[in-house]
């Protein structure tokens, strides 16, 4: 943890800095989960991009998949590697069959924020926008499962004795949360990171869901990267995939060049 937080000050204070500004789309179903990310990084300098990069953001640990929004530096590779040897979940190993990789990466969601509030020295009222985490893998009898982390900013009175609480949590976890439902009671989309675009066409489209998982999670990721607003910093080809019973399938690999374990 000593590294992320010399990793977090050095953020502050270096140019060029890379910019996570993610969109990802998962759509669960009692037979399938589908996930899509666009692969687009910025690269800035005293607040204008002058550059971009690819980057696959469908993580492979273990049984999950995750995907993130608005994480920095190497943050997200810690989580994951937190995640692989079980220190984000009291050195326990975590698997998609243990149902605790959810938890394990709020718990560490919560520690990346309070290292960067402490190394900022300012509150976290900007610094937790767009901060989420989807995480999809299957359970032990097959069933596909999916949650769904958002970071939220809190109060200016949710101080408490001197302790940063300039945070909070809002988790879904499917098969059992309703939240995520659209038109579709046996069916769930989650959205992370940037919906600009997606929020207007949700909007004015009352059949924003209609259509095939894929091509539905496919089609809000290119809506977004297509945006005027958000594409500079959404963008490049869109990775897409599939977890059912049988495992992980790559829909469109895009940039991502990882295989599925066996």
């Amino acid at each position: 943890m000593r590294e992320i937080a010399w990793q977090i000050l050095a953020l502050t204070m270096a140019s060029p800095v890379l910019v996570r500004a993610d969109t990802a789309v998962a759509i669960w179903t009692g037979a399938q989960v589908t996930v899509a990310a666009d692969s687009r990084r910025a690269i800035t300098r005293n607040g204008k991009i002058f550059d971009t990069e690819t980057t696959c953001k469908l993580r492979s640990v273990g049984d999950l998949v995750i995907a993130t929004s608005g994480l920095v530096g190497h943050e997200e590779d810690d989580l994951l590697a937190a995640i692989r040897d079980g220190s984000a979940n009291n050195g326990d190993s975590i698997s998609a069959a243990t149902l605790g990789p959810v938890e394990s990466v709020r718990t560490y969601l919560e520690r990346i924020m309070t290292l960067r509030e402490r190394f900022s020295g300012t509150h976290l009222y900007e610094s937790v926008l767009n901060v989420s985490a989807l995480i999809a893998g299957l359970s032990p009898d097959g069933k596909p499962l999916l949650g769904r982390i958002h970071v939220l900013p809190g109060p200016p009175e949710s101080q408490v004795d001197g302790s940063s609480t300039d945070f909070t949590f809002s988790v879904a976890s499917y098969p059992g949360a309703r939240e995520g439902h659209g038109s579709d009671p046996k069916r769930a989309i989650e959205i992370i990171g940037v919906t600009n675009a997606i929020s207007r066409f949700k909007a004015r489209s009352p059949k924003w869901d209609a259509g095939p998982d894929v091509e539905v999670g496919m089609r809000l990721v290119d809506l977004e990267a297509r945006d005027p607003a958000s594409s500079p910093y959404v963008g490049g080809s869109v990775s897409s995939l599939r977890i059912d019973r049988t495992g992980i399938h790559w829909i469109q690999k895009g940039v991502c060049r990882w295989e599925p374990s066996k």
